[in-house]
């Protein structure tokens, strides 16, 4: 049970690792004034190019602190669900 905890904190956090930079993106798009920027891909090489790569995951700490807890919980008691469901 602790196994599969771990497993899915660990897979959330990879998972929020490699989809922050298109929330970062995401959330510019929406703010910004219409045509600053072309696009999602845009935006990013225009946030790197500018800011910096540290700035494509500003505030992924607080969004993974928050992710595994969940995606642990998830896949434990998916798991744990399944086994029982099984018997």
């Amino acid at each position: 049970m602790v196994e599969r905890l771990v497993a899915g904190g660990l897979a959330g956090a990879a998972s929020q690792f490699a989809i922050y930079p298109l929330e970062i993106a995401k959330t510019r798009l929406a703010l910004s004034a219409p045509g600053t920027y072309l696009g999602p891909l845009h935006c990013m090489r225009k946030v790197v190019k500018y800011e910096g790569a540290r700035a494509l995951y500003t505030g992924l700490t607080t969004s993974v602190t928050g992710i595994m807890p969940y995606a642990g919980v998830d896949l434990a008691m998916n798991s744990l669900l399944k086994e029982i469901a099984s018997e």
